[in-house]
């Protein structure tokens, strides 16, 4: 077995043991609550969801998000990440996601530390429970998650977002972009960053651990410093 951290070893113990049945978020177990520890809500491709372990595409190869998952606990993360099943629907999920939120903050763990990072469908969920929170200091990341040309159905369901929010995805992506309509129809608050990966970079550059977007995940997760906003529509793409 892989050598982790005492707490993130403990949080994906706890995520094996109770997450089983893949339609409900993960919680802590009673009693094991550390209000001193960073959390990650970790939510995968629909490709974990639909093929587990043996996740891949004949273009990209494998969707390591085990190995994502083992990263983010190296960098001190606790970790809830096992997949969803195959029949959940996400909105269903996303409530799971905000409920487990809202348990960590009852015990008390502040909003700063909570982070609740998506890819692709997991993205869009992410997105769903930052409609969801009403707490804005909580963190979300989302790769390859907004539509480019998203229809006025998809907005409606992901909602009115709040909180600090990066965008993370490739310029060579057909399918996903920039969440900037998602974020124009939010009131706020919001404190929302975009970082467009160039050089051919498309969905299947969040299939591994790379340190680029790994990086910039654990930045955001663990600095609070940038200021909500209550004017939605603030984002700045960044080009890399």
């Amino acid at each position: 077995m892989p050598s982790y951290a005492s707490r993130p070893l403990l949080a994906l113990l706890l995520v094996a043991a109770s997450g089983c049945g893949g339609s409900r978020a993960a919680a802590p177990a009673p009693g094991e609550v550390d209000q001193s520890a960073r959390y990650v809500f970790s939510l995968h491709s629909e490709l974990a969801a639909q093929m587990g372990d043996g996740a891949r595409t004949r273009r990209d190869g494998a969707y390591q998000w085990r190995a994502i998952d083992r990263e983010l606990a190296e960098r001190g993360f606790v970790v809830f990440g096992e997949p969803r099943s195959a029949e959940a629907q996400p909105e269903a999920y996303a409530d799971s996601v905000a409920a487990r939120v809202r348990t960590l903050l009852a015990d008390g763990v502040r909003a700063e530390r909570i982070t609740v990072a998506g890819f692709q469908q997991g993205g869009l969920i992410a997105l769903m429970v930052a409609s969801r929170v009403t707490v804005p200091g909580v963190n979300y990341v989302v790769m390859a998650a907004c539509p480019r040309r998203p229809t006025p159905e998809a907005l409606r369901a992901i909602g009115r977002v709040q909180g600090r929010i990066l965008s993370m995805f490739g310029e060579d992506d057909r399918q996903a972009g920039s969440c900037k309509r998602v974020f124009e129809q939010s009131p706020g608050p919001l404190a929302v960053r975009e970082v467009e990966f160039a050089y051919g970079a498309d969905a299947g550059y969040f299939f591994q651990p790379r340190r680029a977007w790994m990086s910039r995940l654990e930045d955001w997760a663990k600095d609070a410093r940038a200021p909500l906003m209550v004017a939605p529509g603030a984002a700045a793409k960044k080009k890399q």
